[in-house]
């Protein structure tokens, strides 16, 4: 018998027959239309994601992670493993992150968009409270069905103290050889800073974890200068830069990757 491969658009579309099963109100919430009311079953989740927490994974395979986040969730996500495939996603690709006193929504987003996905990838809410994983661009052109995305209110004050965490001075900041990965984790240990690597796009441009640093910052360096200095002594100069995100997250990225905000 001739097995036959389901496409994109016929997943996308099961996944929006399931979740129409039993909605408030089927068909009225679209990620088209972010204006449009949430359900009861919406609000819960929403709740849910917007609580905070910390998260470490290291070399945590994401079928695992997925599994964490879906007991978190009570058991109401679901992730469209057929259309990550194609995304070149696999729930044997491994996960490295650490962030503190997180959103779980933030931390959920965090894992998506350091997996490397050939397109970008986003969550969103079912009309049923259900939060669904796939690429962003199905989620936003109504592929998937009556849908809302569903990233939680950003902390106001988090962005200020990450700033100010970015602008202490130290006394000083020497690297002699230091893989790139160790320098990180120190400059985020030494700060308490929340550090996100999105590391497939640094091995794009031929930088990963080992890539040496060496540099030597003195007269009261800022975490901010040290992390300008590692990152230009990885690479070429601006070929990699950093970003505060909403969240107070200080995101590591290609410059070309974080101009383009996908």
């Amino acid at each position: 018998m001739r097995k036959m491969k389901m496409t994109t658009a016929v997943i996308l579309s099961c996944f929006a027959a399931i979740l129409a099963t039993g909605c408030d109100d089927p068909g009225a919430i679209n990620a088209s239309d972010p204006a449009t009311p949430w359900t009861a079953s919406q609000a819960q989740t929403y709740e849910m994601l917007a609580e905070t927490s910390s998260f470490k994974f290291h070399d945590v395979d994401l079928e695992t992670v997925m599994a964490y986040f879906n007991n978190e969730f009570g058991g109401k996500m679901l992730t469209a493993w057929p259309v990550l495939d194609d995304a070149g996603v696999y729930p044997s690709t491994m996960v490295n992150l650490r962030l503190d006193d997180v959103s779980r929504g933030r931390a959920l987003l965090a894992v998506l968009e350091t997996m490397g996905a050939s397109e970008p990838l986003a969550y969103a809410v079912g009309s049923t409270g259900m939060v669904v994983i796939m690429p962003k661009a199905a989620l936003l052109n109504g592929q998937a069905g009556p849908l809302k995305l569903a990233t939680p209110p950003s902390d106001p004050d988090a962005q200020t103290v990450t700033e100010e965490k970015l602008n202490k001075t130290y006394e000083r900041f020497e690297f002699n050889e230091v893989d790139l990965g160790t320098v990180l984790e120190y400059l985020r240990t030494v700060s308490g800073a929340n550090i996100l690597v999105r590391w497939p796009e640094l091995a794009a441009a031929g930088v990963d974890g080992q890539s040496l640093v060496s540099l030597k910052l003195l007269d009261s360096p800022t975490l901010t200068e040290a992390l300008a200095a590692s990152l230009d002594s990885a690479a070429d100069d601006g070929v990699l830069m950093a970003i505060v995100d909403d969240d107070g997250v200080v995101v590591i990225s290609t410059t070309s990757d974080l101009i383009s905000g996908d």
